[in-house]
């Protein structure tokens, strides 16, 4: 009886610490994630990180915002090309028809810099 009521004791405490053991990893686990996605939303506040890190991804546009782009064209002073046809500045943008790009698509964007840095040309893909 008494070996009996040892057993049941030593079974409750190892019951309460697996408990305990799993209630902590999960609230770790928790925790966790609680500052990944802190730092995913507050990421964009960071000028510097901002100016650092976002260089290095891919630029992908939509057919939309490469129209606008071409729109933008004699302000910005730099060629385009899209989908095989060179935009330059010195065209007259309001003439061109730009119905051949599809405004869903998504495009990845190449940029072409000369020896100073500067940004020649864009190349949409």
């Amino acid at each position: 009886m008494d070996n009996a009521r040892i057993l049941i004791g030593f079974s409750a405490a190892i019951l309460f610490f697996i408990a305990a053991l799993s209630f902590s990893l999960q609230l770790a686990h928790d925790a966790s994630a609680a500052i990944g996605q802190a730092d995913v939303e507050n990421q964009h506040k960071d000028r510097n990180l901002d100016q650092t890190l976002r260089i290095a991804d891919v630029m992908q546009r939509t057919g939309a915002e490469v129209i606008h782009t071409i729109r933008l064209l004699p302000q910005t002073q730099v060629e385009l090309l899209v989908e095989g046809i060179v935009y330059r500045p010195e065209m007259d943008v309001e003439a061109l028809s730009l119905r051949s790009i599809p405004q869903q698509k998504t495009y990845h964007a190449q940029v072409i810099r000369n020896e100073t840095g500067e940004i020649v040309r864009v190349i949409y893909q």
